[in-house]
């Protein structure tokens, strides 16, 4: 499993290795065994998307070089 070593977002990304959080809320889920982040279905202020929240999502997916799987 890699470990995560975040440079930025630091306010309102959060991860625990094997989730993403973004505002608080899981909007994905981390597979090191199969190298992929998985968007989950996430409700943040009234909002099902977000500029910011998807950028959280690539950067981890990027720092992990995994794939991002939406649903």
């Amino acid at each position: 499993m890699k470990t995560i070593q975040q440079k930025k977002y630091f306010q309102n990304l959060y991860t625990d290795n094997k989730n993403i959080y973004s505002y608080n809320t899981n909007v994905a889920k981390i597979d090191h065994e199969q190298k992929k982040v998985i968007c989950l279905d996430w409700l943040v202020d009234g909002k099902t998307s977000s500029p910011t929240t998807k950028k959280h999502i690539n950067y981890i997916a990027e720092l992990l070089n995994y794939k991002v799987i939406k649903n």
